[in-house]
Order: structure tokens, then C-alpha cells, then sequence
């Protein structure tokens, strides 16, 4: 079986005996080498995105209250995922930072204008859960 994306062709059985990413490499040296990830950052789209977001990430909001008793929201927007492709999430969306927190990688998003004007209006037209947590 292979996948054609955006003119990137990936081989998933060991009978086709040839993974091509940016450059041919024999399946036989694939599992007896480690090799760097390849990646093309306009291969990124909002649909892969999102099947990350779904999988692996979340929108929290958090309201309290301040000293003169009015309510105060906080926002953020997280994906946790390998450490390349956060970085390539991070410049399509053009914000956020990327943590490492205890070797896991993890995209976040705290301003709330980002957040509305960057993510949700680009995830709003599709149809996804988009897994808000309301924490008072």
C-alpha cells in the first residue's frame, strides 16, 4: 500500500522495499540505520493539523477571579508531538512556543488574541471536536 500526499510518496509494506521521502532510501538500510527525519514544511496543511489537535491536543480555559472580585480568563492551545513538527505548527499558525516537559514536546499558545484569530478561525470551518476544558 502506498499514500501519495502532496507529491510525497510513502511506502508502508515491507514487499514495495522502498520508503521515499525527500530522497530514496532502500527499506533494508530503513531498518537497520536510524535517519533523520525528513520533512518539507509546505507538506504541513490545516487538515494534518488538526488530526493532531484531535488526537493530541486541547483548548483550557481557566476563569478566576481577581482581588477586585472580577473574573479574569485565561486561554491556551496545546499539542503535544514530536519536536519538528511542532516547529513546523508553530510557523504556520506564526505564534506559540514549544516546551520540553519531562522529553515530551509540547506546542502552546497562551494569548487569547492568537488563539481567536489565529487557530480557532481556521479550525471553526471544520466539523471537529474542538476538546475545550472549562476549569473555574
Amino acid at each position: 500500500m502506498n499514500l501519495l500526499s502532496n507529491n510525497l510518496l510513502r511506502y508502508l509494506t515491507e514487499s514495495e522495499k522502498l520508503l521515499v521521502l525527500s530522497k530514496p532510501i532502500l527499506y533494508n538500510d530503513l531498518i537497520n540505520k536510524e535517519y533523520t527525519k525528513y520533512y518539507n514544511n509546505n507538506l504541513i496543511d490545516l487538515d494534518y493539523i488538526i488530526g493532531l489537535f484531535e488526537g493530541n491536543g486541547n483548548i483550557n480555559v481557566y476563569l478566576t477571579k481577581n482581588t477586585t472580585n472580577s473574573l479574569r480568563i485565561k486561554m491556551y492551545f496545546n499539542i503535544s508531538q514530536d519536536k519538528s513538527i511542532l516547529e513546523e505548527i508553530q510557523q504556520y499558525f506564526n505564534c506559540g512556543n514549544i516546551y520540553n516537559i519531562n522529553n515530551i514536546y509540547r506546542y502552546d499558545v497562551k494569548s487569547i488574541m492568537d488563539i481567536k484569530n489565529k487557530i480557532i478561525l481556521k479550525l471553526i470551518n471544520y466539523d471537529i471536536e474542538l476538546n475545550i476544558k472549562l476549569y473555574k
